[in-house]
């Protein structure tokens, strides 16, 4: 599973927005994503991902940015 569709996952789930860092932590934890080449920042990859698909499609992107730097899923 790559990293922003365990963010789907796990934001799915979850009660409010959260944090890219908090994403990687629990997407780890519950072994949703491992990573492959041992980066060093996948919450800032993750965040750029995020930001990608929020300009890239719009109002079709599966995110929405709650506040700075949290996301939530687009009802």
């Amino acid at each position: 599973m790559s990293l922003l569709d365990a963010a789907v996952h796990l934001l799915g789930q979850a009660e409010g927005a959260m944090q890219c860092k908090d994403l990687v932590e629990q997407a780890r934890a519950q072994g949703l994503w491992t990573p492959r080449r041992g980066g060093k920042t996948p919450d800032r990859t993750l965040y750029a991902a995020i930001l990608r698909e929020l300009t890239g499609k719009g109002e079709a992107a599966r995110f929405r940015k709650a506040e700075r730097g949290r996301f939530a899923l687009r009802a």
